[in-house]
């Protein structure tokens, strides 16, 4: 599994929540999880918390 990369093009950094959030998909009702990823508009300290505003 891998995350999705950091990208400062949109002026944004992408930070991994932490978890992973469960996904159902409504017609086969396949369960599968994704990593949950917060928008921020700095990058987070190098311990993965997020830096304030």
């Amino acid at each position: 599994m891998s995350l999705p990369p950091r990208s400062d093009a949109d002026g944004k950094n992408y930070v991994w929540g932490g978890h992973l959030e469960k996904c159902v998909d409504p017609d086969t009702g396949a369960i599968w999880y994704e990593p949950v990823v917060y928008i921020v508009e700095q990058a987070a300290h190098p311990n993965g918390r997020l830096v304030p505003k």
